[in-house]
């Protein structure tokens, strides 16, 4: 995403405009500005992007992911949704209210 991530920001996504700081709020909560995930991400990347830079495909390591895959792809993690309200139902019909 390190790569994409600028074009990200046009993204229709509920979820990815929460994350990248395009609907305003959530990170103030945590003290945090709206864009501290984009900017992270621009100047690192994603997990596996620094995963596969620093130990994976890309590095001399050359290890692979295995349990530090996602579970979508058999690996462990999970990453969770971006919410600062524990009593928001999370919904896909929720996701569309940005």
């Amino acid at each position: 995403m390190q790569s994409n991530v600028d074009s990200k920001l046009a993204s229709q996504e509920c979820s990815v405009q929460r994350l990248l700081g395009i609907t305003k709020g959530y990170a103030s909560k945590l003290k945090l500005s709206d864009d501290w995930a984009f900017n992270v991400i621009r100047a690192v990347g994603n997990y596996g992007e620094i995963y596969d830079r620093d130990m994976g495909s890309h590095s001399p390591l050359k290890i692979p992911r295995g349990p530090n895959e996602l579970t979508i792809h058999g690996g462990l993690l999970y990453p969770l949704p971006l919410r600062i309200d524990p009593n928001e139902t999370l919904t896909k019909a929720n996701d569309q209210t940005c």
